[in-house]
């Protein structure tokens, strides 16, 4: 009986000391302070965690033959540029290009601004003909036409843009091009002759075009390549520089009427 007493007493006793540690740490518990973080956020924290960065955005469009006439169509409305200057070491020539052309004036007009034509060279001097460059044979110039797209440029040809002395105009493939799009890094200024009134007459008959009366005046007094005329497109003229042309078109060449005096050039806007 006694035995059974002291077991009782013993049991208790055990069981009220665990209370009292329980409700000690219930208390020590509560009174603790909720640490969201014990470590120190660092400035490597900050990289680890923060969001990637997103690619960056190419800061030009690249240009193919679906999205060309969209954003040329585009630039054009927004573009108000119209007077450019082609500078060389024998000297300036300014020209104007044409409102009737939007689409070669736009892509011309994107390509200076991409400074595509800085330090391109005149790849052929053709006397009595044209003067033309662009399609630079430079490595540099090579990867930047890739850079900016293989596109062409949809023709603008037009009766009342002619090649007279002085005319600038986009080149373009001969071949599986019925359309006649123009190439829009290559281009020429028309040097030319004057022509007299038989072969005008000539010119006519073959390509079924008729010319005014002020037309057939400047191929007669100021000369042009008449014969390119319906076969690419002319989108401005000279409007000063006249002299430098010819300095350029009697520079000495090569076979391949390349200038033996490697002639490098660099294009502008000026309004």
């Amino acid at each position: 009986m006694i035995k059974g007493i002291r077991l009782f007493i013993f049991i208790l006793c055990v069981f009220l000391t665990a209370c009292a540690d329980q409700s000690h740490t219930r208390e020590n518990e509560k009174n603790r302070p909720t640490v969201i973080n014990s470590k120190p956020k660092t400035k490597v924290d900050s990289i680890i965690h923060k969001e990637p960065n997103k690619p960056k955005e190419p800061d030009f469009t690249r240009l193919t033959s679906r999205n060309s006439l969209a954003y040329l169509s585009e630039f054009s409305q927004t573009n108000t540029s119209k007077k450019i200057k082609i500078s060389t070491k024998h000297g300036d020539m300014e020209f104007i290009l044409y409102k009737g052309t939007p689409l070669h004036a736009a892509s011309f007009i994107h390509l200076i601004q991409e400074k595509y034509f800085s330090g391109v060279e005149i790849t052929r001097v053709l006397k009595n003909h044209v003067i033309q460059g662009g399609n630079s044979q430079k490595k540099s110039k090579s990867t930047q036409r890739f850079l900016l797209g293989k596109y062409t440029v949809p023709a603008e040809i037009r009766p009342y843009y002619i090649h007279k002395k002085g005319a600038l105009a986009l080149a373009r493939q001969m071949d599986d091009n019925p359309d006649k799009n123009s190439e829009p890094y290559d281009f020429y200024i028309v040097h030319g002759r004057k022509m007299g009134s038989a072969e005008l007459y000539n010119i006519q008959k073959e390509k079924d075009i008729t010319y005014s009366d002020k037309q057939k005046e400047v191929y007669k007094t100021k000369g042009g390549t008449p014969h390119l005329d319906g076969e690419f497109t002319v989108f401005g003229e000279i409007t000063s520089g006249l002299s430098i042309l010819e300095k350029l078109a009697n520079l000495p060449v090569d076979k391949q009427n390349w200038p033996k005096d490697n002639l490098l050039i660099s294009i502008e806007i000026i309004d």
